[in-house]
């Protein structure tokens, strides 16, 4: 079994769940005449060394113990007229085998025309993220460049932290988000520059609760300076807005479950720097 033919079963496999997830559906009834056999499925260490090779949680995208619960599972050989775009597995090895990258794919697959706050839920979003890796050697790096030209850096920095936050999209999105962030820090972005990409200075309203706020802080931690990452945050914050203006927005956040442990992060790191007796330089107002 070739390693190109595994991983279109794959997809399939990802289809197929998708759109059972999404009818929440019990039961499927397919066609008896084959185009996969449902028994590649039953070969777990050659699917865990697949997805470790490719650094992708296979199981988890496809529920593959479900899968193989099944009744009838050893008599599944097709299944067809189950995507909610109305393409087949088979139709998806055409594509594979002609070439089509994940940008043509995403355009067939209808996903253009999903809204931005519903791409992540959409059954077909499954299928592109997997399709993805069957055709591309850095699949996360191809992904996130084609969608950041297509909805932007602000709003699909946005798109993915909200889906790290749900269990259903959660893993898809923190591989984007980690391929998003090194290729911030692959171009050189400090944590300034990328907290004003994300227009994250322009208003200190709402600033904590904001997804994107959420977004910088994750790459702040994970490429600052080791043990400073406190102060990499509170340094941007500063050069931004007045510290008589942080203080009580971080007093206030501590009052919300929800931002409760940043804000406090936030004060103890404010006062660090007071105790440093390092003043505030701001930059310089448009």
């Amino acid at each position: 079994m070739t390693m190109r033919f595994y991983y279109v079963f794959l997809v399939a496999a990802v289809a197929f769940w998708a759109c059972v997830d999404a009818a929440s559906e019990a039961t499927t009834e397919v066609a008896a005449t084959s185009i996969y056999d449902i028994r590649l499925l039953r070969d777990d260490n050659k699917a865990d060394e697949v997805a470790e090779e490719r650094g992708l949680n296979v199981k988890s995208i496809t529920n593959l113990d479900k899968l193989k619960k099944m009744v009838g599972v050893d008599n599944l050989k097709k299944v067809k007229n189950l995507f909610k775009s109305k393409i087949t597995p088979g139709t998806l090895l055409s594509w594979e085998k002609k070439g089509v990258r994940a940008e043509s794919a995403f355009t067939k697959l209808k996903l253009d025309k999903v809204s931005s706050d519903k791409l992540f839920n959409n059954p077909d979003f499954k299928v592109w993220f997997a399709y993805s890796n069957v055709v591309h050697k850095e699949p996360e790096q191809v992904m996130v460049n084609f969608l950041t030209g297509h909805y932007g850096e602000i709003t699909l920095t946005r798109m993915i932290e909200k889906a790290t936050e749900v269990s259903k999209t959660k893993e898809m999105a923190t591989a984007l988000q980690q391929q998003q962030m090194k290729t911030w820090a692959g171009l050189g972005m400090t944590d300034d520059l990328v907290f004003a990409s994300l227009t994250l200075d322009r208003n200190l309203d709402g600033l904590l609760t904001n997804p994107n706020f959420n977004a910088w802080t994750k790459f702040v931690d994970n490429f600052a300076e080791k043990g400073k990452q406190d102060a990499s945050l509170i340094d941007t914050l500063r050069l931004h807005f007045p510290d008589k203006a942080l203080l009580p927005l971080f007093k206030t956040a501590q009052k919300t479950k929800e931002t409760e442990a940043m804000g406090l992060r936030l004060e103890n790191a404010l006062i660090a720097q007071y105790r440093l007796h390092k003043p505030q330089i701001r930059k310089p107002q448009a």
